[in-house]
């Protein structure tokens, strides 16, 4: 898999576990749903910085690289 898409995608799953888990915090309920999607989130991001050598540094300049494939 590329590591643009994996990092792009594991920060985005972390930015949707957030609303998730206030939800969830307010109603006060256990957030599962959130606490799988930031596992999964992390795992992604690190998989892409560990195995495929993307730094966390290089994350705006990935996400602008995505955003240029699918728009071309």
């Amino acid at each position: 898999m590329d590591p643009d898409i994996t990092m792009i995608t594991g920060l985005g799953l972390a930015l949707l576990a957030i609303p998730s888990m206030i939800d969830a915090w307010a109603d006060r309920r256990v957030p599962y749903v959130a606490s799988a999607l930031l596992v999964l989130a992390g795992g992604m991001v690190a998989y892409a910085v560990q195995v495929l050598g993307l730094p966390l540094t290089e994350a705006p300049d990935a996400l602008y690289r995505v955003v240029g494939r699918i728009l071309i």
